[in-house]
């Protein structure tokens, strides 16, 4: 189909395809391996240093989050609901931040910290993220599954059912709140 279409890989890569062909799309710095589109003008990505950088179609800008923490995931549900997870600085919480359109808000999610790998929403209150913490580090080893709900938003841990400690979740997605698809390591999926 005709269009623009945006597309995140590892290690910073951000293509566009126009037309018929993919293309590198230049980034200020490492992007990381995670990233949201709403539209061919709108999209976001973090990386590993607590940045976020917002794409308006035309360049990307550096949106401050007040981080300093690695940043893993980002979900947008509208051009003023984006959510970006990471690590709070310990081994005990993880935390959201939150861009209203205007300003990036930092929240903490009751659950245990870990590293995020995929997140996404239905709509403004019904959001998810997937992670989970390897043996080699500090804290609850497995796979995780994070849902907010409401307004404000309310973040919970969803149990898994998983008994693989080692397993770890790596992308969600859905066609709607009643359709969702959670895929991970040893070739798991989960839907619900």
């Amino acid at each position: 189909a005709a269009g623009r279409y945006l597309a995140v890989g590892e290690d910073g890569l951000i293509a566009v395809r126009e037309a018929a062909a993919w293309r590198p799309l230049a980034v200020p710095q490492q992007a990381g391996d995670h990233g949201a589109a709403l539209s061919a003008s709108d999209a976001w990505t973090v990386d590993g240093s607590g940045s976020a950088f917002h794409y308006d179609g035309d360049r990307w800008s550096k949106a401050k989050t007040g981080s300093s923490n690695p940043l893993s995931a980002v979900l947008a549900s509208a051009p003023d609901d984006v959510w970006f997870f990471g690590a709070a600085g310990n081994v005990e919480r993880a935390a959201t931040y939150h861009w209203n359109g205007d300003t990036i808000t930092v929240g903490r999610a009751e659950i245990p910290s870990t590293r995020y790998y995929g997140a996404w929403a239905s709509g403004p209150d019904d959001l998810w993220a997937v992670g989970g913490k390897g043996g080699g580090e500090a804290g609850p080893v497995g796979p995780l599954i994070l849902h907010g709900r409401g307004t404000p938003v309310v973040w919970e841990n969803v149990s898994t059912g998983l008994m693989a400690p080692s397993m770890l979740l790596y992308g969600v997605w859905g066609s709607g709140p009643q359709d969702l698809w959670i895929v991970g390591g040893n070739g798991t999926v989960l839907h619900g």
